[in-house]
């Protein structure tokens, strides 16, 4: 945006210098001055490497109109920047507003001065390769793409300080001699210079967009080059037949023309999306650490967590202290159920930036992970001190205090974080859940709302169901798990779960089925066996009621679900006596 108005700003001011002669300002001509004064403010807002246009529009009048300069018009052009400037430090604070960048953004920004100008001659080198011959192309250039300097007759800066000396020349060769060649030379100079990390850093050590405004020049610049082997505009059209250099010459063009229109298709099917253009990226870049760390998102995206793995750890074998990658990678692992060294990561995270409620909080569901309920929930009153605002945190404290036994204090915390984000479905489901053990009538209502977000939610209906069967409400805990059975039917919980309901709700042979169902589902989970021998002794079947304790006995090994009553049970069925 900022290149096109730009481009559009200049295009509009020659075309009104070129509208008649000077003096007496004709309605037409200050149209196309206001245009050119409006684009070039719109440029500037959408980026601030427009602020050469008040430059190239003076270097225009005096190289390409070549009469005397509009300065009224020159004027307007710097109010015009004073104005935008005045803006830009109305909202941000300041002209040019202090912001750390980040030493792997553009390492140039952290270097000595001397180092810092050398790597970015190496910069201008691969700038200068980039617009001849674009073979090798990346969306990112962060650490280590383009290594420090070995020194000043390090080959990149020799070859930088050579463009760099061989501009200079041209222009002073050019000034009088070819004013529009001049032109052409200082627009790809003056615009830039303002990205190039010579006159001061700025976000980045390199990037491929901060061309299009330059490259105007370098086109300006191939198109003088051409025309000076063909007969100037209004010539006679009788001349005499190219020579073999000229026709060599105008085919060669031709060849690079369509060379680099297959280079734009080729590249073009890079940017499907992010995993793939982050991919191609690593292709010219294999230790770019930005783009490491992008590709492993990507992956992250895609499920493909072995290689989002591989990808962070290669960032941080580059860069070790880079806090995202510790942070992604963390996340990565603790999907993974691999606490510790989850806990490792994000602590390495939280020893670089202290102060981040995402690590702090995400530190602590780990340390969950390995039941360190009392450390983690000192790491959350932490995050929440930070940052009074994050449910997240409010939510996860909420866990660790139920998993210390401390009911009333969970409830307070996941109350809070509802409070904080009504409309957040999960943290409803985890008050619902914790009211639930609270014997509080308000989980029913919470698990209903939560629903009214995530309609026909499994899990929220499994809640819902669970706390009206704890109610007493069996026909709605029925119906409600009635409906997560149907939208998940292989789940063995919820047909558990449902065959609960039935047998309160006095359908035991329904009930029976469901047992047998969540037992043909997850054949090793003992508790379903035990409910089942139960109904089955019930109902007379005391062969069946025997077979089914007995098993859930075997599966028992905990001794967590086998009461006494139950073993007492069993012991009768063995003995073939009465029901004590």
């Amino acid at each position: 945006m900022a290149a096109s108005c730009a481009l559009g700003s200049v295009l509009a001011f020659l075309r009104a210098r070129e509208a008649g002669a000077p003096g007496r300002l004709g309605a037409g001509r200050a149209s196309l001055y206001a245009l050119s004064l409006a684009l070039f403010a719109l440029g500037f807002l959408a980026k601030e490497n427009a602020v050469v246009v008040p430059g190239l529009l003076l270097l225009a009048d005096l190289l390409v109109v070549r009469r005397r300069p509009a300065w009224r018009y020159h004027a307007a052009s710097a109010l015009t920047l004073a104005l935008v400037l005045a803006l830009r430090v109305h909202v941000l604070g300041g002209l040019n507003p202090a912001g750390s960048i980040h030493f792997i953004d553009n390492p140039i920004a952290h270097l000595p001065f001397v180092e810092g100008r050398l790597t970015a001659l190496k910069v201008l080198a691969r700038y200068a390769e980039a617009l001849v011959w674009p073979a090798r192309l990346s969306i990112d250039y962060s650490y280590r793409t383009i290594s420090p300097p070995t020194g000043p007759f390090d080959p990149g800066v020799i070859i930088g300080a050579a463009l760099a000396t061989a501009w200079m020349a041209g222009v002073v060769l050019t000034w009088r001699r070819a004013p529009a060649t001049a032109f052409a030379l200082l627009w790809l100079g003056v615009t830039l210079a303002p990205v190039a990390n010579f006159l001061f850093p700025i976000g980045t050590i390199m990037a491929e967009r901060l061309l299009y405004l330059p490259s105007a020049g370098f086109c300006v610049l191939a198109a003088d080059a051409l025309a000076r082997g063909s007969p100037p505009p209004g010539a006679a059209t009788t001349r005499a037949p190219l020579g073999r250099r000229a026709v060599v010459a105008r085919l060669i063009v031709g060849l690079v023309v369509v060379a680099l229109a297959a280079r734009s298709a080729v590249r073009l099917r890079d940017w499907r999306d992010d995993h793939t253009i982050f991919k191609a990226a690593l292709g010219v870049a294999p230790e770019s650490v930005r783009a490491l760390f992008n590709y492993g998102s990507t992956c992250e995206e895609q499920g493909d967590d072995p290689s989002a793995v591989e990808a962070y750890q290669k960032a941080l074998g580059v860069w070790p202290e880079f806090a995202d990658a510790h942070y992604n990678l963390a996340g990565v692992l603790a999907r993974q159920k691999k606490w510790q060294e989850s806990v490792d990561h994000y602590r390495e995270a939280l020893r670089q930036q202290p102060g981040d409620v995402r690590y702090l909080v995400n530190l602590a569901h780990s340390l969950m992970g390995i039941n360190r309920h009392g450390e983690a929930r000192d790491l959350l009153r932490r995050a929440i001190d930070i940052d009074p605002k994050s449910a997240l945190a409010y939510t996860n404290l909420g866990a660790a205090e139920l998993a210390l036994g401390e009911a009333a204090a969970a409830l307070l915390a996941y109350t809070e974080a509802v409070r904080l984000e009504p409309g957040n479905a999960d943290y409803l489901r985890n008050l619902g859940v914790a009211q639930r053990g609270a014997h509080d009538p308000g989980a029913a209502d919470s698990f209903r709302k939560a629903l009214l977000i995530r309609s026909g939610d499994p899990d929220l209906q499994d809640g819902l169901g669970l706390t009206l069967l704890d109610a007493g409400d069996a026909p709605g805990a029925r119906d409600a798990l009635e409906q997560a059975v149907a939208a998940r039917p292989a789940h063995p919980v919820y047909r558990y779960h449902l065959a609960r309901a039935l047998e309160q709700s006095g359908n035991f042979q329904g009930a029976a089925g469901q047992y047998r169902e969540a037992i043909r589902l997850a054949p090793t989970a003992p508790l379903p066996y035990k409910a089942l021998g139960v109904l089955l002794d019930r109902l007379g079947d005391r062969d069946g009621a025997l077979s089914a304790l007995e098993r859930a006995e075997a599966l028992d090994s905990g001794d967590s679900v086998m009461d006494a009553t139950t073993r007492a049970l069993l012991a009768a069925l063995r003995r073939g006596a009465a029901r004590p």
